[in-house]
């Protein structure tokens, strides 16, 4: 055994997973609700989370449903992370339980 090996840990893809903001790529609600592979999962996160504050749903609503369409992605993103951007995201996408003006 290598006892170098314990201290190896493994980095979720999520740690280097690009960020789409300036994509073209088009938002298609049906396809992200399918799940999507790791190297999409910021992205259509971000996009499912602003297309459910665009719509009015309150953060229990949006976190339980992101929590069921987080275990279709292929990994799912670790639960914490998950929670964490959905509350960064919250933060500065929502004022008083609306959408912030250009969401």
């Amino acid at each position: 055994m290598n006892h170098n090996d314990i201290w190896t840990t493994e980095t979720d893809p999520w740690d280097t997973e690009p960020d789409y903001w300036d994509t073209e790529e088009p938002f298609d609600l049906e396809l992200i609700r399918q799940g999507v592979a790791s190297d999409k999962r910021r992205h259509a996160l971000h996009q499912y989370l602003g297309w459910l504050i665009g719509k009015g749903h309150s953060k229990p609503v949006a976190i339980a449903e992101l929590t069921v369409w987080n275990q279709r992605n292929q990994p799912p993103i670790p639960e914490a992370r998950l929670l964490e951007e959905i509350e960064r995201c919250w933060a500065m996408w929502v004022v008083g339980g609306k959408a912030k003006p250009g969401r």
